[in-house]
């Protein structure tokens, strides 16, 4: 399986986004059967779609699961 993981930088007054945390850990050690490509995406309107897009379109993903954080 091919897996597009995505989480996002910290915003705000946060120093620390766990979305970003969690991908990064799941990226360091993928579990075993999945092909993982690992995508931080900055948090602006709409930028990080700008930064989305062109990774969904470039690679046949199975599947895209994107981490988050409400403020």
């Amino acid at each position: 399986m091919r897996l597009l993981l995505t989480g996002f930088e910290p915003f705000g007054e946060e120093i620390v986004n766990p979305s970003e945390a969690v991908v990064r850990v799941i990226g360091a050690d993928p579990p075993a059967g999945v092909e993982l490509t690992v995508r931080v995406l900055p948090v602006q309107l709409n930028s990080g779609f700008e930064h989305l897009l062109p990774a969904l379109i470039a690679e046949p993903f199975d599947a895209w699961l994107g981490l988050g954080e409400a403020g």
